[in-house]
């Protein structure tokens, strides 16, 4: 299946490394939800991505 627009294809790929309990407590929030674990984390990465951007824009700083 080809795409139109592959600006919407996600095909670039960051890895990273929790500890047993959040890795733990992510697998059981994607579970909840009905969702892959690697599309809650991106969804969780995406979210936190727009609000420190968003406090940038504002002026206001954050450490993450």
């Amino acid at each position: 299946m080809a795409y139109h627009d592959t600006r919407h294809l996600k095909d670039r790929e960051i890895k990273s490394r929790y500890d047993d309990e959040t890795y733990e407590a992510l697998k059981a929030v994607a579970r909840l939800h009905k969702l892959q674990l690697a599309v809650f984390v991106r969804m969780c990465v995406e979210e936190k991505l727009e609000s420190i951007v968003e406090l940038d824009v504002s002026g206001k700083h954050m450490q993450a």
